[in-house]
């Protein structure tokens, strides 16, 4: 018998009132019981009872059909799939939603209810909610009430049928007074989330979710919308190290095999809905709608998926800005009930659970209520950490995107002249800089000596929470590409600027790179060379922030201009012009001096180097230079007289300073 540690206090009490009424032949019944509630025990309980006869389940998907046999195999109960043709029988018959409506098979099911035989014992529905919610793609569950002139006791389960669409699965079922044993749909076990990214970031998020997760032997999933886009989160997921990942379609290709190798291999596999509803799979804690659902049964269903045997399991649904948007600005008029709760359950301000209580079961319940998990609008410090998830994301594929980037250039000139001058392979580079060179980035990665605690790979030099190669028995994924980088940083004085090497000798610099540096990155330990790279990928993500913020003030400033000359009198447009540049442009000078260095900008030295404050840089105080710090902190007090809106050499306001206009500054 089937034991489901995750149900509420009522749960059990309903699942053994469903039990009962099924062995007492009541009819018909409605069975609502939590995804993960036990429903299977209502057919496979009685097929195990002294003369049993023959227990009819129809299931409206494949793999729905597929995971009933395995587990009648699993618990050693006679069944039989039927198909066309079939005139066996067994305790239990499992049959498509396809099928069961045809009518060959009603004859067939006539036949063992017949007066001589008596084998018929009931049918039973599972998911019979779809029977009016799919069956406008699915347009045979519509005819499944063609089984009531069976004349047996008919049994209906579901873990998602709100209360306000009993009369509609009545109707589609022609029944006309049900028994309906309805528990408390609640899944204390699951932890439900709403992360929002970049439009057209998706798919990258997704996989940066799963490198961090590396749930192992354990199962995730990602929910696709559509076929092309669970394929393609499909291949990302393999480009980012998990090469067993494929995904699952009802229509697909291979897509056995797919879900055989998930399950026997663990980790992830993206599917579409397919591979939502009541199939029953042990080890998944971890599952992401990629997109807004369909609406908030499809939700249900989905995330329900996870924690079949108590495991506590992580629900996110991950959506960009822009569906987020369109979601927020859709009337609620133009929405079904399903897709109203839905909206409600991503952008409402409450527990989550609200909207699922009160949707499915017709009362608000929160997660406190439930004593479970707690979603991130309850729990304490959960905000913060999915700030903290969000962040790490992002600082995560700033550095991969650095190293793509470096991959498809010559990454001596990428650091030392521009990335349009280093279009070329790093072999046959032009360049001829004393040093500069793939044979003496190989010695220096020779020379490297990583310590010990450090988690980073012995090959490449990257932490092993990126980078698998090692342990995935296959080449690194920027193989040789940090010792270039480390190299032309070596040369170009940013290893002294920003890596703390305050030594001149090649050997003093690779021994530096070896030691374990100060801090953790991802929460492990690495060493002073990949610290390196890290904060060299995360200033250029930050410096390429600063560019997009301010071509967008100036297109700003732009626009303003074209609209005051619009709007003011001839012979005063093109002073207010002005005056509208002067004051924008103070806006970016000061938003630019809050986040660089002073000295790295004067001295021309800035290349990667000025994202520091300009008290504590090195270089002010360590490289000797005709313009020292002193002249820079002069400088500096020019800008505060800048910051206040003062001309630095004639002490009036900026806007009434005479000397831009003259030519004379």
């Amino acid at each position: 018998m089937e034991n489901r540690p995750t149900l509420t206090p009522g749960g059990r009490k309903e699942q053994e009132r469903a039990l009962q009424a099924v062995i007492n032949d009541e009819s018909p019944v409605i069975v609502v019981l939590p995804t993960g509630g036990g429903k299977g025990l209502t057919f496979m309980g009685p097929a195990c009872l002294p003369q049993a006869g023959v227990t009819i389940v129809v299931a409206p998907f494949r793999a729905l059909e597929d995971n009933i046999v395995s587990r009648c195999e699993e618990k050693g109960i006679e069944y039989l799939k039927w198909a066309f043709g079939e005139l066996r029988y067994a305790s239990i018959v499992v049959v498509s939603a396809d099928r069961a409506a045809s009518e060959q098979f009603i004859t067939y099911a006539s036949r063992l209810n017949s007066l001589e035989r008596k084998l018929l014992r009931r049918v039973i529905i599972d998911e019979c909610h779809l029977t009016f919610t799919a069956s406008n793609y699915r347009v045979r569950l519509n005819h499944l009430c063609h089984l009531r002139v069976l004349n047996c006791p008919m049994i209906l389960l579901t873990a998602t049928l709100p209360p306000a669409s009993v009369p509609e699965l009545m109707d589609v079922m022609r029944i006309g007074h049900p028994v309906i044993i309805r528990a408390c749909t609640g899944r204390a076990n699951i932890q439900y989330m709403v992360q929002r990214c970049s439009t057209g970031d998706q798919v990258a998020v997704a996989c940066g979710m799963a490198r961090r997760r590396r749930i192992g032997v354990e199962r995730g999933i990602f929910y696709c919308r559509s076929r092309e886009l669970a394929e393609e989160v499909a291949v990302a997921l393999r480009g980012s190290g998990f090469d067993d990942s494929r995904h699952f379609h009802s229509t697909s290709e291979g897509k056995d095999e797919a879900l055989e190798t998930w399950l026997e291999k663990g980790g992830f596999i993206s599917a579409t809905d397919a591979l939502g509803t009541g199939v029953d799979f042990p080890g998944i804690v971890y599952i992401v709608q990629v997109g807004v659902p369909y609406g908030l049964v499809d939700f249900a269903q989905e995330s329900g998926r996870g924690g079949r045997n108590g495991e506590a399991v992580t629900s996110i649904i991950l959506l960009d800005d822009a569906e987020y948007t369109k979601l927020e600005k859709t009337d609620a008029a133009a929405l079904t009930t399903d897709e109203f709760f839905m909206r409600q359950f991503i952008q409402g301000k409450e527990c989550r659970r609200l909207a699922l209580g009160q949707y499915l079961d017709g009362s608000a319940t929160t997660c406190r209520d439930l004593g479970g998990l707690q979603c991130d609008r309850c729990g304490e410090g959960l905000a913060d950490w999915h700030r903290g998830e969000k962040k790490e994301a992002v600082e995560e594929r700033a550095f991969e995107e650095m190293l793509d980037e470096v991959q498809r250039h010559c990454g001596f000139c990428w650091v030392l002249k521009r990335a349009d001058e280093a279009e070329h392979r790093p072999d046959q580079c032009p360049e001829r800089r004393v040093g500069a060179s793939v044979a003496q980035s190989e010695r220096l990665r020779g020379m490297i000596a990583i310590h010990k605690q450090c988690r980073v790979c012995w090959r490449c030099g990257i932490s092993q929470r990126i980078c698998d190669g090692v342990e995935k028995g296959r080449p690194c994924r920027w193989s040789g590409l940090a010792s270039v980088l480390w190299l032309a940083w070596f040369y170009s004085g940013v290893a002294a600027a920003e890596g703390g090497f305050q030594g001149k000798e090649f050997e003093q610099y690779a021994k530096r790179l070896g030691r374990r540096a100060e801090g953790k990155i991802q929460g492990v330990i690495v060493s002073n060379g990949m610290k390196l790279l890290w904060d060299q990928a995360q200033h250029m993500h930050s410096r390429k922030a600063l560019e997009v913020r301010k071509d967008a003030a100036e297109e700003k400033v732009i626009q303003d201009a074209i609209g005051s000359a619009a709007t003011v009198p001839e012979g005063g447009a093109v002073r207010d012009k002005v005056v509208t540049d002067v004051t924008a442009r103070r806006e970016q000078v000061i938003e630019w001096l809050s986040q660089h260095c002073i000295y790295c900008e004067v001295t021309e030295r800035h290349y990667g180097s000025n994202k520091h404050w300009h008290k504590t840089c090195r270089k002010s105080q360590a490289v000797p230079d005709e313009c020292g710090y002193d002249s820079t902190l002069e400088w500096q007090a020019e800008m505060d007289e800048f910051r206040r809106g003062q001309c630095w050499s004639c002490k009036v306001d900026i806007d009434g300073c005479g000397l831009r206009e003259s030519g004379k500054g």
